[in-house]
């Protein structure tokens, strides 16, 4: 838990604030509106952050105050929000001499920014844009200048003068006197013994060079311990988001196993108001006939008997009469608390209605999802000379029994366009001849069923994975999507599926098992399951690659396929050049280091998706951030209309020829050796 004080004056923006960074466990200590009212504030209750608006009131300078805030307070992060200014500026400069880096220069700041900065402490390597060299020397003090006192006929001498004799060996020796105007002929020459010269100027010198050099010591130093603050404090906010991510999970777990209990209680609810229901209106019935029938005896007993027994029999109606009263009342009694139960059981399911419909709804909003508007293949869209590959596994390229590569595909995050390289990557391994098979490890929302219109997988992944643990490899087989084998009355989609490789196979999951995915009742699947499938893709069926698309927050996917020890063989990671991306890859290659399979790091692959070489965070620098070679770092550059254009005619961009298909080609060489 983090602790901020506002110091911007401004109600209505610190409401805003709380209550977004309550999410991120930054509470506020307090707010000031005065400058002078900071120091005082910090000093009763002390803050980890201080943000800071340059125009709030007050008649101290506001350098002299950040100064004063920096000593007196060295473990309060200043986000210090001033007025726009150009980079090259002085004060700006100041400020990051003071180790202060988190700056917002903006007339008009915006609360995200403010939000971003208090969440994400920047360093040295962000401020350092405001640290201008022109400025070095005005900033660092200068040693003050000694000055050589002139020697006069006094007894005593000054410290400095004393200094010089010591050092120039003459301490002791007479002093010299200035020659009076008119000097005595009568005197006698005085003979003196030879003083050695001080070269007072090239000491001077000296002494100012070693005060500049230690000011710069000085300054590494700051600027070091900051660096290492500011890399603790990303450590410890790294930290916080794991264990927030970790919270939010149990979470989630937690959520889904009460929806269970509520629809189970919601159909004990429904199955009592129907057996309650029935049980009353049996009754009714019952006591309507037995009315009906007393009734009739009655008529027709009044024509047939004496008068006496009528009498006698009237003294015996009437105490069945009040017999059966009394069961009425009875039953009467019975319906009422038929009817109670009845109203308490219907109150319940209404309660377990809106319970479970909360539970839905915050399911609902935990869950990552990703819209996807994929557009129908258009016949027109396609060239009408196609290549026609057939699906003949004696054209394939055979890789050595037991040779067989898995290399998994994950993204840095959502967006990253890690299926799009996934499967443009299979496409270019199949083109070369190698029989490959594409999985998309995506429970939620696939993309490549609704890409290619799979949508009526009766058999996949899940069958597959079942079927070996029977020892059914003829089913396992029958799991595996070949294009050139589908038929469809569509002409269009069929020459869309004659068009891929026939090396490329799919094995994805089945419409059962993702509708009850949706519902909360997908069994997972385990890594005895995921090593015998893969072992049986590689050695059995001898495919030479099988690419595993994972999505990023797929923990249970990273937990098969990557921290175990014997899944994988290769690691591709999916990123794009903002530093949100490349800062969560450099995380994810953190923990994947820490897994079971960190070894796997050493010869990962690094992919820079929708490149663009007028981004000013090039490959280079993501190399040096991610301290990984350049020579594991690709790029597949940025082509709007081409992937539009693809996606439109639901044809991959490696099979329609895209403007940058040679970059798969480069990523398959890399992969391949």
């Amino acid at each position: 838990m983090q602790k901020v004080l506002y110091a911007i004056n401004h109600k209505q923006a610190e409401a805003v604030l709380t209550k977004q960074l309550q999410t991120c466990d930054i509470i506020p200590t307090g707010a000031v509106t005065y400058r002078e009212a900071i120091v005082a504030s910090l000093t009763e209750s002390p803050a980890d952050i201080l943000l800071f608006n340059e125009n709030l009131k007050g008649s101290m300078p506001v350098f002299d105050l950040m100064k004063k805030i920096r000593m007196d307070f060295p473990h309060t992060r200043i986000v210090f929000i001033g007025n726009a200014r150009p980079v090259t500026d002085k004060f700006l400069a100041q400020l990051v001499f003071l180790g202060i880096y988190d700056i917002i220069s903006n007339d008009r700041p915006n609360i995200t920014d403010m939000v971003d900065f208090i969440i994400h402490p920047r360093d040295f390597s962000y401020a350092a844009k405001f640290f201008q060299e022109q400025h070095m020397e005005e900033l660092i003090p200068e040693p003050p200048t000694p000055v050589v006192p002139v020697t006069a006929p006094a007894p005593k001498k000054g410290l400095f003068t004393g200094l010089i004799d010591k050092l120039a060996g003459t301490e002791g020796a007479p002093v010299p006197v200035p020659a009076a105007p008119a000097p005595a002929p009568a005197a006698a020459p005085v003979v003196s013994t030879p003083t050695p010269s001080v070269d007072i100027e090239s000491m001077r010198g000296a002494m100012l060079e070693e005060a500049r050099r230690k000011a710069q010591v000085e300054v590494s130093q700051l600027v070091e311990t900051q660096v290492e603050a500011a890399t603790a404090s990303l450590k410890s906010d790294l930290d916080r988001q794991q264990d927030t991510i970790n919270t939010l999970s149990k979470s989630l777990k937690e959520k889904l196993e009460s929806e269970a209990n509520l629809r189970k209680q919601l159909d004990d609810a429904h199955q009592l108001r129907e057996s309650l229901e029935a049980q009353l209106q049996k009754t009714q019935t019952e006591a309507d006939k037995a009315l009906q029938t007393y009734q009739a005896q009655l008529v027709s007993l009044q024509a047939t008997k004496p008068p006496d027994w009528y009498q006698e029999q009237t003294k015996k109606w009437l105490a069945e009469r009040e017999y059966l009263q009394g069961k009425i009342k009875e039953k009467e009694a019975l319906a009422a608390g038929l009817e109670e139960k009845l109203r308490l059981a219907s109150a319940e399911k209404d309660s377990l209605a809106a319970e479970l419909k909360a539970k839905t709804e915050e399911m609902e909003a935990m869950s990552l999802a990703m819209p996807r508007d994929i557009t129908t293949a258009v016949d027109d869209a396609l060239d009408v000379d196609f290549v026609d590959i057939p699906d003949d596994e004696s054209t394939y390229k055979q890789s050595p029994v037991g040779d067989g590569r898995v290399i998994a595909f994950m993204g840095t995050k959502h967006g990253s366009g890690n299926t799009t390289v996934a499967l443009n990557t299979a496409i270019a391994l199949a083109n070369c001849g190698y029989k490959t098979l594409y999985i998309e490890i995506n429970r939620h929302f696939p993309m490549v069923n609704e890409f290619f219109e799979f949508t009526n997988i009766i058999r996949g992944l899940d069958t597959a994975a079942l079927a070996l643990q029977q020892d059914n490899t003829k089913l396992a087989s029958q799991c595996i999507i070949k294009p050139h084998g589908v038929r469809t009355p569509k002409h269009s989609l069929a020459k869309i599926y004659k068009r891929l490789p026939g090396p490329l196979h799919f094995l994805l999951f089945s419409n059962e098992f993702l509708l009850k995915s949706k519902e909360g009742k997908a069994p997972a699947l385990g890594e005895r399951e995921i090593k015998d499938l893969l072992y049986y893709l590689t050695i059995r069926e001898g495919y030479s690659y099988v690419i595993v698309d994972i999505q990023p927050d797929d923990q249970l996917a990273l937990n098969m396929f990557i921290s175990s020890s014997y899944q994988v063989n290769q690691l591709v990671l999916t990123l794009t050049q903002d530093p949100h991306s490349v800062t969560t890859a450099g995380y994810m290659i953190t923990k994947l280091a820490r897994s079971r399979n960190g070894g796997l790091i050493n010869n990962a692959f690094f992919v820079v998706n929708q490149y663009s070489s007028s981004n000013k965070l090039s490959l280079g620098k993501i190399s040096d951030f991610l301290h990984v070679p350049g020579s594991r770092i690709g790029k597949i550059s940025l082509d709007s209309k081409g992937y539009m254009d693809s996606a439109y005619s639901a044809t991959p961009y490696m099979t329609a020829k895209g403007k940058y298909s040679n970059e798969y080609i480069d990523l398959r060489m890399k992969l391949t050796g």
